[in-house]
């Protein structure tokens, strides 16, 4: 497992992309599978989360994705 930290958020937290296995980005399995959405304030370019995201939503399984989200 890799982590590669992008940014700090304002409590403090870190916050970056994580890699496992052979090269999976494991934010972009979550957010895919409806458990995460994209924080576009900590990751606004990241194309792979963003369309992970969008596909959770069409196919209904965003778990915790609001319609205003």
């Amino acid at each position: 497992m890799k982590v590669k930290v992008m940014d700090t958020d304002r409590y403090g937290r870190k916050i970056g992309k994580i890699y496992y296995g052979a090269r999976k980005y494991l934010n972009k399995e979550v957010v895919r599978a409806g458990y995460a959405w994209h924080y576009r304030q900590y990751a606004p370019n990241d194309s792979d989360i963003k369309q992970a995201e969008a596909a959770a939503k069409d196919k209904k399984k965003c778990k915790i994705c609001k319609k205003s989200h």
